[in-house]
């Protein structure tokens, strides 16, 4: 039997959206007149074999059909008032804790393509247990997370989304000259979830969270 050791990270994010205003005729998906409101936080669970997992978000976008990308600005309490970033270190987040990225933000209903995380160059890093450091790179330079797949938001209707980034098949280690570098090759799929929305008696919020484990920072995660 062919044994690895590898990271085993989930991070699942809930997006729900809160739709309101617009009349009767703007209930389509494609409407453009009808508006929802947006909360977006951060939580995680922990990671045997590894103490901290560092981001630092600096943008979030929306890609609406027909439109721009839209650029939300992180608002939440744990943001850099001087730079408006946020450094998370996402395995601080356990136990159901939240980091909010911001509050009420309104969207327009219809049709969306993407939500793209902005992260700021050379601030992602992985501190294991033994309190070495292993940065995570992301490739071709591209310094962003962005997911796969469609969402839609109608005008008066509240709902729910997943976006499940996962870690596991994300993060990759290769060998270089100068050691082993470990890449972040991000795997986000988004999905629609009605249950998260009613859990939480709230459908503005968007969270990202985590669970798994992981072992050495010799070898993390090896294809095969």
């Amino acid at each position: 039997m062919k044994h690895r050791t590898k990271i085993l990270i989930s991070v699942i994010t809930a997006l729900a959206l809160s739709a309101c205003g617009g009349s009767s005729s703007d209930r389509s998906a494609n409407g453009s007149s009808g508006e929802g409101k947006l909360s977006l936080s951060i939580t995680d669970a922990p990671v045997d074999g590894a103490k901290e997992v560092w981001i630092t978000i600096e943008e979030v976008m929306l890609k609406r059909s027909g439109d721009e990308e839209k650029t939300i600005t992180l608002t939440g309490p744990d943001v850099d008032p001087v730079d408006g970033t946020l450094t998370v270190d996402l395995l601080a987040l356990s136990g159901g804790q939240l980091s909010q990225l911001f509050n009420n933000e309104t969207v327009t209903a219809g049709s969306y393509q993407w939500v793209r995380f902005g992260l700021v160059d050379g601030t992602s890093k992985i501190v294991w247990d033994d309190d070495t450091e292993s940065p995570l790179q992301l490739p071709a330079n591209k310094n962003e997370l962005k997911t796969s797949g469609s969402f839609s938001v109608n005008a008066d209707e509240s709902v729910a989304y997943i976006i499940d980034w996962d870690l596991r098949k994300s993060i990759v280690e290769r060998n270089a000259s100068s050691g082993s570098e470990y890449m972040l090759k991000p795997v986000l799929h988004i999905k629609r979830d009605d249950v998260y929305a009613y859990a939480t008696g709230t459908t503005t919020t968007l969270c990202l969270t985590a669970v798994g484990r992981k072992k050495s920072p010799a070898s993390m995660y090896s294809a095969g």
